[in-house]
C-alpha cells in the first residue's frame, strides 16, 4: 500500500466538504488540520506510507498565544489519547479523531445560540387528533446495517416551525428511538415568501448541516427528515455520512415529498 491511499483521499475530501478550510497540507505525508468548533486550535499530523495500516503520528499541537500555556500542554495530552481512542488497524481515523477533539477539547466563553421562533407558526392542527403511536405518519426508510450500527429515517411533510417541533419530540418518545446514540433532523419549510430552516446534529458532528445539504440539494420545501443512529461499537469513520444521507435519501422518495408536489398544492 502507498501513501496517500484511496481511502485517506476520501477522507480528506469528506472533512473539506463539512469543515471548509480546514486542512493545510505541509507535505506529501504531513497535514495540519484545525479542530472543528476550536479553530484556533492547529494540528499537525505526519501519516506513514502504509497508512491506515499503521497510524498517524501527533507532531505538534499549537493553540492561540491568548490561550495559557497549560491549556496547549493538556491539548497536546488529549488530542494523543483521542487518537489512540479511535484508531483501528487498517481503517483511517482523522475525521472520527477531529470529531472526537471537537467534543471533548475545553472551549472557551460562547456566546449562548439563538433560537428562532416565530408566533405565527401555530399551525399544529387539532390536538385532538394526536395518534396515540408517535410513528403514525412517518414514512420509515429501509434500515441500513453496517458493522452492527443501525441507521433508520423518517420523513413527513409539514407546514410550521411550531408543527416541527412537537412531530419531532414526540417521534423521539418512542422506544427504538430512545435506545439510539443519535437522532439528528433536518426541515426546510415555505409559506408564501417565508422560508424557514434549521437542523441538529445531536452529538453526530455536522450530520444534521449534511442533512439540510441534502434537502437543499433535493430541492424539497415542507419537509422533515429524522434519522436515528443505533451505534454498534466500531467507528465507521465518513461511511456514516454516507449510510445517513442514504437513509435520509430513501425516506424522503418514499414519502413522496418534492418541490414539484409542494408547489402543487400550493396552486390548488
Amino acid at each position: 500500500m502507498q501513501f496517500p491511499c484511496q481511502e485517506f483521499l476520501d477522507e480528506i475530501g469528506a472533512i473539506e466538504a463539512i469543515y471548509p478550510d480546514s486542512i493545510k497540507k505541509l507535505s506529501s505525508a504531513t497535514y495540519e488540520f484545525k479542530v472543528p468548533q476550536h479553530d484556533d486550535v492547529k494540528i499537525e499530523m505526519s501519516f506513514p506510507k502504509d497508512y491506515p495500516r499503521k497510524p498517524p503520528s501527533i507532531e505538534r499541537v499549537t493553540a492561540r498565544e491568548t490561550r495559557p500555556e497549560k491549556f496547549e500542554n493538556k491539548v497536546d495530552k488529549i488530542c494523543e489519547q483521542v487518537l489512540n481512542k479511535v484508531y483501528v488497524t487498517d481503517m483511517v481515523c482523522v475525521f472520527d479523531f477531529l470529531s472526537f477533539l471537537e467534543n471533548d477539547l475545553p472551549s472557551e466563553p460562547q456566546k449562548s445560540a439563538e433560537i428562532f421562533t416565530s408566533d405565527t407558526d401555530t399551525n399544529t392542527g387539532d390536538a385532538g387528533d394526536t395518534a396515540a403511536d408517535v410513528i403514525t405518519g412517518w414514512v420509515l426508510s429501509d434500515a441500513i446495517i453496517d458493522r452492527k450500527s443501525k441507521f433508520q429515517a423518517y420523513a413527513r411533510e409539514v407546514h410550521s416551525v411550531a408543527e416541527t417541533t412537537k412531530l419531532i419530540s414526540d417521534l423521539k418518545t418512542d422506544k427504538k428511538l430512545l435506545k439510539a446514540a443519535h437522532v439528528m433532523f433536518a426541515y426546510r419549510i415555505r409559506r408564501g415568501d417565508l422560508k424557514y430552516q434549521d437542523c441538529d446534529d445531536d452529538g453526530e458532528s455536522a450530520a444534521g448541516g449534511r442533512l439540510l445539504h441534502l434537502l437543499t440539494v433535493m430541492d424539497v420545501w415542507n419537509c422533515v427528515v429524522v434519522v436515528s443512529r443505533h451505534f454498534g461499537g466500531i467507528h465507521l469513520g465518513p461511511d456514516r455520512f454516507k449510510h445517513i444521507n442514504a437513509a435520509a435519501r430513501d425516506a424522503i422518495v418514499k414519502a413522496g415529498i418534492n418541490d414539484s408536489t409542494n408547489k402543487d398544492k400550493k396552486k390548488k
